[in-house]
């Protein structure tokens, strides 16, 4: 037993000082922090404090992709590790995409949402700390044409819902497998900061067919965006029925005016930002138009994001600005 035991400590530690040469660097870091300020308080709602007070960053991999997302290491899955202190229900995941890339043109493309049970034969240094397993609680899948991508966390946090509620009564993750996305498309969540996390060791991926910690893999101690919403409706960031939905906009592009339509005929709020997340354009629409007429002459060159709100629902679309 001793034996085994040494063998399995050494290959462990060689797998992952292996793991450990892989490198990263900045690719974005993002100034938009999550805003929970409204959140319920008498309820577990939506488990998203340990991303609280936070630089969101996205981290590039040097051969491609990135490390909270998919890359030229063939990783298949990111996962949140998360403690278990009372029984309950996981609804659906909000998860923050920053960056998506779709270059396949295949409609077929796609990312799987799961939650998993804890247990100690996943891989890390120290080793035998409780971790992923491939025992499947549940999971669904989500083409990717329907995931929007944005620094501006009420655009980009989508809202994953699963078909029936997932019974929690132990350690668990939660987390996106990557092996459905076709050749040259590539999504990445935004994680924390090197150094921001309270707690080591709670982001983890899959790769090579093992799983293993990002801090050992990478040496970066970071969270990812990835947040149960559990037992009660979901907070202020995003309710159950506003789903982001697409909008219609055209001409795209344009030099003077566009139009704006396919958000039904209830009141509702259109917010536009540029590419920095710099709201330029606010207006509230309640005459119960189905489409509206917006000037954007004196807007400079490049691509603006709209986002359309109303009681019910989020619509969101891009647009680029260009001269006569």
């Amino acid at each position: 037993m001793k034996r085994t035991f040494f063998i399995t400590l050494i290959l462990t530690i060689l797998l992952h000082t292996v793991a450990a040469q892989r490198e990263s660097q900045v690719y974005e870091t993002n100034p938009y922090k999550l805003d929970v300020s409204s959140q319920k308080s008498d309820c577990p709602d939506t488990i998203i404090d340990f991303f609280l007070n936070v630089t969101p960053t996205i981290y590039a991999s040097p051969n491609g992709g990135f490390v909270s997302g998919n890359n030229g290491y063939n990783d298949t899955e990111k996962l949140q590790l998360f403690n278990h202190f009372q029984n309950y229900s996981i609804k659906g995941i909000l998860v923050w995409f920053g960056r998506k890339i779709q270059t396949s043109e295949d409609d077929e493309s796609a990312i799987t949402l799961f939650v998993k049970h804890t247990d100690s034969t996943a891989s890390s240094i120290p080793p035998f700390i409780k971790g992923p397993s491939d025992s499947l609680l549940a999971s669904k899948s989500f083409l990717l044409n329907t995931i929007v991508a944005s620094n501006l966390p009420p655009v980009g946090l989508n809202y994953l819902e699963f078909d029936s509620p997932v019974l929690i009564r132990d350690g668990y993750s939660v987390g996106i497998g990557l092996s459905s996305l076709s050749g040259g498309d590539t999504i990445a969540i935004y994680s924390s900061s090197n150094g921001d996390p309270n707690f080591s060791r709670r982001s983890w991926e899959r790769w090579d067919g093992i799983y293993g910690t990002i801090l050992d893999s990478w040496d970066l101690n970071i969270d990812l965006a990835i947040f149960p919403v559990v037992d009660c409706e979901l907070n202020s960031i995003l309710s159950q029925s506003n789903v982001i939905e697409p909008l219609k906009v055209y001409p795209n592009p344009a030099s003077d005016r566009i139009t704006v339509s396919g958000f039904g005929n209830k009141p509702c709020k259109l917010i536009i930002y540029d590419q920095q997340g710099k709201m330029v354009r606010s207006l509230q629409i309640s005459n119960f138009t189905s489409e509206t007429s917006i000037d954007i002459s004196r807007f400079s060159n490049g691509q603006y994001y709209i986002l359309v709100e109303n009681d019910v629902k989020k619509f969101f679309s891009t647009f680029n600005k260009t001269s006569l």
